[in-house]
């Protein structure tokens, strides 16, 4: 099966905690609270309608064991951002 990547371009928030076990988010909105433990990035270019729909459905039923090739969180600088998710 091809492989399905998605790039998301926003950038990073002081607010942004990324402490969240289970839980990544990206969002268009600018402004985020200290309750979004979750969010990585703000002011994404890309919503969720924004994304393919072949990624959407990989994301939904991703490969079993299939390795993740996203950057770790230690390694993201806290300005722009660039999200990429490959599917295998």
């Amino acid at each position: 099966m091809p492989e399905v990547t998605e790039v998301i371009f926003g950038y990073g928030h002081p607010n942004v905690q990324a402490t969240h076990h289970a839980t990544v988010e990206f969002t268009k909105d600018t402004h985020l609270s200290r309750n979004g433990d979750c969010i990585l990035v703000v002011a994404a270019d890309k919503g969720l309608a924004d994304l393919s729909n072949d990624f959407r459905g990989r994301s939904k039923n991703p490969t079993p064991n299939s390795p993740s090739k996203s950057k770790p969180a230690a390694s993201r600088k806290k300005s722009t951002r660039k999200a990429t998710h490959t599917y295998p």
